[in-house]
């Protein structure tokens, strides 16, 4: 529900020590869509009525601290319930850049994206039906050897 707040989460670039490299030499900014592909968020498997939350509409997605412009519903039989996609797919905005985000036990220097998830409509009550995320995934860039 609106009240609720904002869902934040890292997505790590996993594998990609030649962007970490590039990053730690450098003062330049790495654009995103150099790791990230595609992002897919998906809402729990309910069965719904239609006053819910709609993932679509009532959801704001940022990639980054930059709002993602570009959603849209997958619309397969995998990521579907009762007849209802349940799945989104996320654009990376342009704008977008890769950050580090410093690990607590080890020290160690992840880079990734940062997510920002947040209920928009502020009609959405837990009475009629919160917005519930499932899972998140994420396809990666591979490096690309020239």
């Amino acid at each position: 529900i609106y009240a609720s707040g904002q869902l934040e989460l890292f997505l790590p670039c996993i594998g990609r020590d030649d962007i970490l490299k590039k990053m730690q030499t450098s003062a330049e900014e790495t654009p995103a869509r150099e790791c990230f592909h595609n992002v897919v968020v998906c809402e729990v498997n309910e069965k719904h009525t239609g006053k819910e939350c709609n993932l679509e509409k009532d959801l704001s997605f940022l990639m980054g601290d930059f709002k993602s412009e570009e959603i849209e519903l997958i619309n397969a039989v995998g990521p579907s319930y009762w007849g209802r996609n349940i799945c989104l797919r996320i654009g990376i905005p342009s704008e977008s850049k890769l950050s580090k985000a410093e690990e607590k036990l080890n020290g160690d220097s992840n880079i990734g994206v940062s997510l920002t998830i947040t209920v928009a409509s502020t009609s959405v009550i837990l009475r009629s039906g919160p917005c519930s995320i499932s899972h998140v995934v994420w396809e990666q860039m591979d490096k690309i050897e020239l």
